[in-house]
């Protein structure tokens, strides 16, 4: 059962890594939800292709949550802006975990992460961009893993 477990975070992080962002390359539904729900893995591979990106490296890098740079003073909307009419689909932003979250067991998320998180995402989806949530921690247990894609999950489902 463990191991079912550890796939199917793994799978919601490898979902939730690829999808975090709007640039929808679905025709969306009747109600105007631009997201098609994904039923099939392999649509996936089908239907998305991120062919052009950038790296915002060091921005999320940091050693906690209140130490990221203010939003204003590394990267900028502005940045997101320049990047999709440059012709990029794609920004990968690494995140250091192991210092964005609490001690064992529960390795709770800073609430300030997601909040700045959810400014940086909100970006993404007005400039029709996917966003690449990475896990950049050196020092990533299973456990820690779990829990912290598991509330990476539900935060941005």
């Amino acid at each position: 059962m463990k191991n079912m477990k550890t796939v199917t975070v793994m799978y919601l992080s490898l979902i939730l890594t690829l999808f975090v962002s709007c640039g929808s390359p679905f025709d969306g539904d009747e109600s105007g939800n631009p997201w098609k729900p994904i039923t099939n893995p392999q649509e996936l591979t089908e239907s998305v292709s991120l062919s052009r990106g950038a790296n915002f490296s060091a921005w999320f890098e940091a050693n906690a949550a209140s130490y990221i740079p203010r939003l204003t003073t590394w990267y900028t909307e502005r940045d997101f802006m320049h990047a999709r009419s440059m012709g990029m689909d794609v920004i990968r932003l690494p995140i250091r975990m192991h210092s964005m979250a609490g001690g064992a067991p529960d390795y709770t998320l800073d609430p300030y992460l997601l909040k700045l998180l959810d400014e940086v995402v909100d970006w993404a989806e007005k400039y029709k961009l996917f966003i690449i949530l990475d896990n950049h921690s050196a020092y990533t247990n299973e456990a820690m893993l779990i829990s912290v894609w598991t509330q990476m999950a539900e935060h941005f489902k």
